[in-house]
């Protein structure tokens, strides 16, 4: 496990940790009770930093043990129930208006209408 290392009191604390099935907490084996292997903010979210933080029984603080062997494999193919789709399976929202447009996505949050690839005369 990797972590950005936390400086306390201008003490650099050694990365080394005890796993607390009962509390599902990772301690500091040099202050038990202190410093923990928390998510900054505990914030659920893809590429949320986890960090040495104090100690406060939060979510952000718990945590499992999941064998590889054990855990579940992802599906690669088939139908995703939650979301109503194919997996790994290239589609277009389409829209039901006479020009039968689809969305695209310009730039990192900007949705548009276009008109379908196969209907466009595109130039490579």
């Amino acid at each position: 496990m990797k972590m950005q290392n936390m400086n306390f009191n201008g003490r650099r604390w050694q990365q080394k940790w005890t796993y607390d099935e009962k509390n599902g907490a990772f301690h500091n084996i040099y202050d038990l009770e202190k410093f923990c292997v928390g998510v900054e903010g505990s914030k659920d979210e893809e590429g949320a930093q986890v960090k040495t933080e104090a100690c406060n029984n939060g979510a952000g603080q718990k945590w499992k043990i999941l064998y590889e062997d054990k855990a579940e494999k992802a599906k690669t193919k088939g139908m995703n129930t939650d979301f109503g789709m194919e997996i790994n399976r290239p589609f277009f929202i389409v829209s039901k208006m006479f020009g039968e447009r689809v969305i695209e996505c310009i730039g990192a949050n900007n949705l548009v209408l276009r008109t379908p690839v196969p209907k466009r005369d595109r130039k490579a």
